[in-house]
């Protein structure tokens, strides 16, 4: 079949929401989204202890095969007319080229306010019907396998981008310190209409949000570990370290993505003396333990140093969407 540059252009060209975004296609949809207004700026650092740590093996949830019929080539970047393929790990985390497209799409949807509008107080208040439009959009645009699992994660990937986004615009537009109120308010963003940014501006002044503001600030400033994974999401450094190295350890995978090229560390951060510390324990366990794998050893000691016998609520890393059961198993 002969094409012409035109047609093999639009074939090519990642999907945009413009033309669709004042679709208002009905659907019903449950969603148990995260609610906080939190902006995790390490991405993949909190971690937060409840309960102790058994002997186990590292769990993962089973999710619905991937479609025989759906063959990648070499740069997993398998176009179907104009919908493209994505590749979901274990976690339901989007990878290769079809996942960075889907990230970079949602992205967008999260800014607008036929489906996301920023003057709502919280994500759980944002319309069913609109997060259902988000799930209906994606899916023109994207092959995705079926199932609420995935819708789910759709949009608790939305929920993100969406609070990143008033995020940016609260560090960018807001200061109630410089700025009188009258100021904030007339100081709109392009594309953000007058009653949506009215009522951001008046749950920033809040008493509700500057509770969580404290809150949020509070836990950023304990975090003592920053990653140098840059815009490479975390599900797909371990998909390449896998390819490279098949199975690996926790701590070969902290390595790769907590120190930088040089071997350096960011300063002011606990990442050095952990793998120092990490290194010596290694060692020690090799010399006094025969039965055991280096890597089943190396994720021992990375459980032992940097979780204390605790379960973390949000294990170190796997990046967003992974949770402490998908680990750890239910019962931790």
């Amino acid at each position: 079949m002969h094409m012409n540059e035109d047609t093999l252009h639009m074939e090519r060209s990642p999907p945009s929401i413009h033309a669709l975004s004042e679709s208002r296609l009905e659907h019903d949809l449950e969603d148990s989204s995260s609610e906080s207004e939190d902006f995790n700026q390490g991405g993949d650092r909190d971690v937060c202890a409840t309960k102790a740590i058994s002997s186990r093996p590292r769990c993962h949830i089973i999710v619905p095969d991937w479609p025989e019929h759906v063959k990648f080539d070499e740069k997993e970047e398998a176009i179907a007319g104009l919908r493209y393929y994505v590749q979901f790990n274990d976690f339901n985390q989007p990878l290769r080229k079809g996942g960075s497209i889907l990230v970079s799409f949602l992205g967008d949807v999260a800014k607008r306010e036929t489906f996301c509008p920023i003057g709502v107080s919280s994500w759980h208040k944002i319309k069913k019907k609109m997060k259902a439009n988000i799930v209906i959009l994606v899916r023109k645009h994207f092959v995705i396998p079926d199932g609420e699992l995935f819708d789910k994660a759709i949009l608790r990937r939305t929920s993100k981008y969406w609070k990143n986004y008033r995020y940016f615009l609260r560090e960018n537009y807001f200061d109630p310190i410089s700025r009188t109120d009258d100021q904030n308010y007339d100081n709109r963003p392009d594309g953000v209409s007058k009653q949506n940014w009215t009522n951001l501006v008046n749950y920033w002044y809040s008493p509700e949000f500057q509770k969580l503001s404290k809150l949020g600030k509070d836990a950023r400033a304990s975090l003592g570990h920053a990653h140098f994974s840059g815009a490479t999401s975390f599900a797909n450094r371990r998909a390449e370290l896998e390819k490279e190295k098949g199975k690996f350890s926790e701590l070969d995978f902290y390595k790769l993505v907590y120190t930088k090229k040089d071997g350096s560390f960011k300063e002011g951060t606990l990442s050095q003396q952990f793998l120092e510390d990490a290194n010596n324990k290694v060692k020690e366990c090799l010399a006094s333990s025969s039965s055991k794998s280096r890597v089943d050893i190396e994720n021992e000691v990375f459980d032992d140093l940097m979780y204390n016998g605790e379960v973390p609520k949000r294990p170190l890393n796997y990046g967003f969407g992974v949770k402490q059961s998908d680990i750890f198993g239910v019962q931790g």
